[in-house]
């Protein structure tokens, strides 16, 4: 290169070297910035300006095979092994005749794919508990993930990608609440998982996820009972023994087939269980929770027989009355087959007693009453128990009224859920109260008990005054129709449970007290 000056005096000068080289590329972007560890290899674009026809895409210094779409876009293809472990990358684009050569680098990373958490063990516990293990299931879970109770990071044992366990503390679960857990993979990371909401119950008021045919109460060893159903997701065919105060379940036996109706001898040593499937009714040894002999029920109208309410003769742990339905009849079960006695499996008399039943106590060891809930007759029967089955002694009409009522026994008198009050000895009603529900009584206090969907009404057994009511908070309505028989138990101090179609609610209530 020369300057030139016009004459006068002017004249041409010295040559001078210019080089020209090519521009350096600039990349403004890359698409996307951040992929999932492990993933398949896959293709990034970078956008700029400047790209010439040769230029290359770097990975960390390393050229990938590209493609140039313009001048101010290049594809790129990087592989599964350049996404194969968590880290940040920089990606460059090279000129061979540039100077500087690359560009400025971009980042990219490659992180760890947010986890998922899709339920834990336990799914609750109440206040007070002691330290425990919450056993965390779901996916996406890497070596040193943590898992968050609240926010806050807990000791956490990475077991796999689909399961972790975490220690929580005594001082996690002191009061009443829903807390919340959350898994974090370590960064870099896409994020956390969702929150799962865990709550923490008042002792003694739970909703149990579980499909039961029915409850009892064992006083001796403080726990409930539960038969639960064939449809059941987690224990189907099953007793359930259950820590009322806790929902903790301290055993399970498998009893068979649909397993329904339940009755406890009063000395608290067999449990017996009706089987739905089966058309028996199977025993549970309450001493070593173990099932023990099955019986069936015998035949009617060449269709076997099944249980439809069980009780147990009072001081006789091996005798049960039996109300009895056949299946199988067009619009219904077939109910009210007629009653029979059973010792040890042996019915005392090869035909059952035909009388309309479907609900029955003991009244001692010699005395059953029954009430026909299925027909328009509405007859309380009083049975008398023999050495060969039983006798009706006599049937009073009206005592009790509504179809699919059902009642409680206590003290002589005989408490309908319509709210009815009678004495069976007698054959008269002697009173009413203003309300109903599915009932049940209470010798320790001698108060009967009317639960009607979340009210929950108490009188006093001797004089029949109301002694109080209480809409009872956070629990699902007890609103099962007759069919279903619902049942009202009474648990320890003050507590009750029921069952709707899918759950068990215990909870506890003032009410109880004398």
């Amino acid at each position: 290169m020369t300057a030139y000056t016009p004459p006068p005096g002017g004249g041409t000068s010295s040559v001078v070297q210019l080089t020209v080289v090519a521009a350096p590329p600039i990349v403004d972007t890359v698409q996307p910035v951040a992929f999932t560890v492990g993933q398949p290899g896959a293709t990034i674009s970078v956008f700029g300006r400047g790209f010439r026809p040769a230029a290359v895409v770097h990975w960390d210094g390393a050229e990938r095979p590209t493609v140039r779409v313009s001048s101010t876009r290049l594809d790129a293809y990087v592989s599964w092994a350049d996404l194969a472990f968590v880290g940040h990358h920089v990606v460059t684009v090279y000129h061979a005749d540039a100077t500087p050569d690359s560009s400025v680098a971009r980042d990219i990373v490659v992180q760890n794919e947010a986890p998922v958490v899709d339920w834990v063990s336990p799914g609750y516990v109440t206040a007070g508990h002691t330290d425990f293990t919450l056993t965390v299931h779901g996916s996406h879970f890497v070596p040193g993930v943590v898992i968050e109770w609240n926010g806050s990071p807990r000791p956490t044992t990475f077991d796999g990608p689909s399961l972790v366990t975490v220690q929580i503390g005594a001082s996690d679960v002191v009061s009443q609440g829903t807390d919340t857990v959350r898994a974090v993979n370590p960064d870099p990371s896409f994020g956390p998982s969702n929150l799962v909401a865990f709550p923490v119950h008042i002792p003694g008021q739970l909703v149990l996820p579980f499909e039961a045919g029915d409850l009892a109460w064992d006083p001796l060893r403080q726990r409930l009972y539960a038969s639960i159903r064939s449809t059941d997701l987690y224990y189907p065919n099953q007793v359930l023994a259950i820590d009322p105060m806790t929902g903790d379940v301290l055993a399970n036996v498998y009893v068979g087939s649909d397993p329904t109706r339940l009755a406890i001898a009063n000395d608290n040593s067999t449990l017996y269980v009706g089987l739905d499937g089966a058309a028996a009714i199977r025993t549970v040894d309450l001493s070593t929770f173990t099932a023990g002999a099955q019986f069936a029920l015998g035949i009617a109208q060449n269709r076997p027989l099944y249980a439809d309410d069980i009780a147990v003769m009072p001081g006789h742990p091996g005798t049960v009355a039996v109300t009895l339905k056949v299946k199988g009849y067009i619009g219904g079960d077939g109910r009210g087959a007629g009653v029979n006695v059973y010792d040890n499996g042996v019915p005392r008399n090869s035909q059952v007693q035909p009388i309309g039943a479907s609900v029955m106590t003991f009244a001692g060891p010699d005395t059953v009453f029954c009430y026909d809930g299925l027909t328009t007759s509405y007859n309380v029967g009083r049975l008398l128990v023999t050495d060969t089955g039983l006798v009706v002694d006599s049937v009073m009409p009206n005592l009790l009224v509504g179809l699919y009522t059902t009642f409680a026994y206590l003290s002589g008198y005989i408490y309908g859920t319509d709210g009815s009050i009678a004495d069976p000895v007698q054959g008269r009603a002697v009173g009413n109260v203003p309300f109903g529900g599915t009932v049940a009584a209470d010798s320790g206090t001698m108060r009967v008990f009317y639960m009607y969907q979340d009210t929950l009404s108490a009188i006093d057994a001797r004089t029949f005054a109301v002694r109080g009511r209480q809409v009872v908070q956070g629990v699902p309505l007890l609103d099962q129709p007759g069919w279903f028989i619902p049942r009202l138990l009474r648990w320890g101090a003050d507590g009750f449970a029921y069952r709707t179609f899918a759950q068990v609610v215990i909870f506890r209530s003032t009410l109880a007290a004398p």
